[in-house]
């Protein structure tokens, strides 16, 4: 045999002749487990869940609105930063939730139960603690998010996991809740202000189209051309009329040598018979006063009464020819009076040329205030084709803007009404069959290895300690020793 062989032959006698010892060496790790799971080491049970997380949440909010045609006026989204999944665990890790659950676990358990696990598990009924307790994870490349918790009671995690789910769920829809009761407020804020503006801007369009009658400025201007061609062509004959009266006026007036007022005052008077015999009255005086002025002077009283009989007649006449044409006539001691037909006629004539003047006078002035007004439109045409686009650019813009928040308010009414939640849970708490590792027959077995390792081994330090004791009396008889079979009792 050679020394490997020796050895091993040597171990197996060692443990051939103190097999007792290893048995009590052994008996006594199993009993050093057992209290050890007695006393000492308690069995923990798991409970995990796992939820997942949808990504993709629709935003809460919309950018303000605005009507500028000029690059605004965009509805956008809110975009948010960050990994959603390390947000979600942060606040299922949050002492907030952690003290719902305490909540919930006191009002789902008994008052036995909750002062018993409270009594046993203390660090579990502090948020703070509970947190830390419970352990988060989220897989490599998943929207899976685990968690699980540890105790020494299997229903008591279950319920504290479960109290978890629960809490985080009812969180994530008072979340949602609120969020959609902000963005409906929003959005019923920015309808109405866009529908105001909206509202505005097109009573404004429908004002400016009464007023302009037409939104084609294009076919505005050629109307307004084609009528200007018109009243300007009728400004012209009017011009010609006027000229034509007014040459019939000049030839009229100087056949009879007077105008037209002074022909009908001369009419009117030639054809009063009571001024016509009160003129007469005074001719015949007048002829009287002439042949007595060589008789007599002036002073004389023949001539007096005569010259106060001649100024009462001409008062008569002047009274007459006042009450005939309204005024007094400065040709009635010129006899400018008309009595024949002709000249009546060529008086009727100039006065109805006259109106007639007058008349179209009056309509090319209303004419030419036309022609203004046309020419006025025609230059305002710019601003208001500038004026017009500018309408229909915002009431488009505002249409648009109005069409989609109400798109989008509906959305946020069907969620509301849905109530949806972008969690799902796919494995709800569980209740463990199994305690943790090391479960107490692990530790017995465990501890019943260490006893018999423990023997074997003092065993071996012991031989161990007898070979080095010899080596020097080997050296001495400089002589290998023998391999000895002899085993020694301890």
């Amino acid at each position: 045999m050679n020394e490997k062989q020796l050895s091993l032959q040597k171990y197996l006698l060692l443990i051939r002749y103190h097999w007792k010892f290893l048995t009590i060496c052994t008996f006594g790790g199993l009993l050093l487990g057992g209290l050890l799971n007695l006393f000492v080491i308690h069995p923990t049970y798991s409970s995990t869940a796992k939820l997942l997380i949808k990504g993709g949440q629709s935003p809460a909010f919309v950018t303000p609105l605005t009507d500028n045609t000029s690059g605004g006026g965009e509805v956008g989204a809110l975009t948010v930063n960050g990994n959603p999944l390390l947000t979600q665990i942060q606040i299922l890790n949050s002492p907030f939730l952690a003290k719902q659950v305490i909540d919930e676990l006191r009002s789902t358990l008994t008052p036995k139960q909750f002062k018993q696990y409270q009594k046993e598990y203390p660090k579990y009924f502090e948020p703070d603690r509970l947190s830390g307790k419970i352990k988060f994870n989220n897989p490599a490349n998943t929207d899976v998010v685990t968690m699980k918790l540890s105790s020494t009671d299997k229903n008591f995690s279950k319920w504290v996991v479960a109290g978890y789910v629960d809490q985080y769920q009812s969180f994530l829809e008072q979340i949602n809740r609120q969020t959609l009761q902000q963005r409906g407020k929003y959005l019923d804020e920015q309808i109405q202000a866009i529908g105001d503006k909206l509202n505005k801007v097109r009573n404004e369009l429908m004002l400016y189209r009464q007023q302009n009658k037409t939104i084609d400025l294009t076919n505005e201007a050629q109307v307004n051309i084609q009528e200007l061609s018109q009243l300007q062509t009728q400004r012209i004959t009017l011009d010609s009329q006027i000229s034509s009266q007014e040459g019939l006026i000049r030839k009229l007036q100087w056949e009879l040598g007077m105008n037209a007022r002074q022909g009908l005052a001369s009419v009117a008077l030639g054809l009063d018979t009571t001024l016509a015999d009160t003129q007469k009255t005074l001719n015949n005086a007048l002829q009287n006063y002439e042949t007595l002025s060589v008789k007599y002077t002036d002073t004389d009283p023949t001539m007096q009464a005569l010259k106060a009989k001649i100024g009462e007649i001409r008062q008569q006449i002047q009274a007459e020819t006042q009450r005939t044409i309204g005024i007094y006539h400065n040709n009635v001691k010129n006899r400018t009076e008309i009595a024949d037909t002709v000249r009546s006629s060529l008086v009727n004539n100039l006065a109805t040329a006259e109106a007639t003047l007058k008349g179209l006078i009056a309509q090319r002035a209303s004419l030419m205030g036309g022609i203004q007004q046309i020419r006025s439109q025609n230059q305002a045409f710019p601003d208001k084709q500038l004026h017009i686009s500018q309408l229909l650019d915002s009431e488009k813009v505002l249409s648009q803007m109005y069409d989609v928040l109400k798109l989008k308010a509906a959305e946020a009414q069907f969620q509301a009404s849905d109530n949806f939640s972008h969690v799902v849970v796919i494995q709800p708490a569980t209740l463990a069959t199994r305690p943790n590792f090391p479960a107490p027959k692990h530790i017995l077995v465990l501890m019943t290895l260490f006893g018999m390792m423990a023997g074997l081994g003092w065993l071996m330090w012991l031989e161990w300690l007898k070979m080095q004791a010899l080596k020097p009396i080997e050296q001495q008889l400089n002589a290998p020793r023998q391999a000895s079979t002899e085993v020694y009792s301890v």
